[in-house]
């Protein structure tokens, strides 16, 4: 069981342990005694902060989503940024056997906390906010990229980030497999040579 954070804010406090518990017993086991409970609060608490349960788990969902859109890409694309463009070292992390099972875990639970945000009109501005935040950061990598030339011939910055979103969202099939059924060292492989074929030997080499 995780703890929040006792100098956390009340309401953040709530959140994140709404989090904790959303993800351990689900939407439809959530209780708000439960949540108090971790928060070390009341559940009057609770209930006035998000305005009862359904108001909380949505709240819940929105913040674990951003948790991990922050660490699906924050990780690869912070070491692509600014004057720390190095190629090999973006293809070496992507295809790193612990951050592919990280990346696939995460995957599996962004796909689930998505469906529980369908048709919250909240829930779903945020997550396009968000995507759009990294995608934008994303094409501002593949321009950094492309005009030093690092791309290999016919690479553009556009298709840098089409096989990008592609590769860490597990849109690759494997011989009519999809993304979730591979092993992590077949996913590594392909994540070598995809990631590869995006940037020249020269590029690489550096």
């Amino acid at each position: 069981m995780s703890v929040t954070p006792k100098g956390a804010s009340t309401k953040k406090r709530v959140l994140l342990a709404a989090v904790d518990e959303l993800r351990e017993v689900g939407p439809t086991r959530l209780r708000l005694q439960s949540v108090a409970e971790r928060a070390n609060v009341t559940v009057s608490t609770v209930a006035n902060i998000f305005d009862g349960r359904e108001s909380l788990i949505a709240a819940a969902v929105l913040e674990r989503i951003t948790m991990i859109t922050q660490e699906l890409f924050d990780v690869t694309l912070g070491a692509m940024e600014g004057d720390f463009v190095r190629p090999a070292v973006f293809v070496a992390h992507l295809a790193d056997p612990a951050q592919v099972r990280s990346r696939n875990e995460a995957r599996r639970e962004f796909v689930s906390l998505a469906s529980m945000a369908h048709n919250n009109p909240a829930a779903e501005e945020e997550i396009s906010r968000i995507t759009k935040s990294h995608r934008e950061r994303l094409i501002n990598v593949g321009r950094l990229l492309e005009s030093k030339g690092l791309f290999a011939p016919g690479i553009t910055a556009i298709m840098f980030v089409r096989i990008y979103m592609g590769v860490l969202y597990g849109q690759t099939v494997f011989e009519e497999r999809g993304g979730y059924e591979v092993s992590d060292d077949e996913w590594s492989a392909a994540m070598t040579r995809v990631a590869s074929s995006l940037f020249t030997d020269e590029a690489l080499e550096a």
